[in-house]
């Protein structure tokens, strides 16, 4: 954190001190995104003086503008710009997990060595962070026994950038036998989940005492809605049915 610190400072200060006219940023726009995603970013560095070496770039962070990362440069012939050139460079931007959606103002900043004085130059551009609702939850795969009144649980995360609301769990398909005997499925709803956010949620299943030995599942519908959108998902839990042994062997 120091060392961003001291680099914040420096570049600020030398941004202020020795911004050039004969260096510039161009072809930098405005940019659409994804939380949790890369995004590629090209500018081009232009230089209408004479020649330019010892290029370093730094970029802001995004969610905390006050700091500033450097940019690798790993291609050593884009560290110079002749006279009268241009290099054209490329970086892959981290956009943060559950970063919120909204529009966040970015600057990368540029400093060089021309004829030994130090030059800079800089440009901001925006970028839109897009809603993406999202939940998270594996196939649910219980194994038990006919006759058994149980409680599991299974851990629901929301992946997004948004907060859900009114989350319900619906089974789709009923879990019946041939003798029309059914295995029944009972899940809570959750008021909320906070995006990043993980609760772990229990659920009842009931299986009468003859029920036929094999595997059922259903499809449980998921619901959830938030300021703009309503999301949908649908998961697949499995009750496998084994044949209950009493401890001699014999089947109980």
């Amino acid at each position: 954190m120091k060392k961003i610190l001291i680099l914040t400072a420096i570049i600020f200060l030398l941004a202020i001190q020795f911004a050039s006219a004969s260096m510039q940023i161009l072809n930098l726009t405005d940019k659409n995104a994804v939380h949790n995603s890369i995004l590629p970013i090209q500018f081009a560095l232009n230089n209408t003086g004479a020649a330019i070496s010892d290029v370093t770039l730094a970029i802001t962070n995004m969610s905390n503008s006050s700091q500033i990362f450097p940019i690798t440069i790993t291609d050593i012939s884009k560290l110079s710009i002749a006279a009268n050139g241009s290099q054209i460079y490329t970086l892959n931007y981290a956009v943060p997990k559950y970063l919120s959606k909204g529009i966040y103002l970015v600057s990368i900043f540029a400093l060089a060595n021309q004829s030994a004085t130090p030059i800079s130059a800089s440009k901001a551009f925006n970028i839109a962070v897009n809603e993406t609702p999202s939940i998270d939850l594996p196939e649910v795969v219980l194994t038990t026994f006919p006759g058994r009144n149980i409680t599991s649980s299974f851990t629901i995360t929301n992946d997004g950038n948004v907060n859900l609301s009114a989350i319900t769990f619906t089974p789709l398909i009923v879990m019946n036998d041939t003798n029309n005997r059914t295995i029944k499925l009972s899940l809570p709803n959750l008021d909320s989940l906070a995006a990043g956010q993980s609760k772990v949620v229990n659920f009842n299943v009931s299986i009468p005492e003859n029920q036929k030995v094999k595997s059922y599942s259903t499809t449980v519908k998921i619901q959830a809605s938030g300021d703009s959108f309503n999301l949908n998902k649908n998961v697949t839990f499995t009750i496998n049915l084994e044949k209950k042994y009493c401890k001699i062997g014999n089947v109980c």
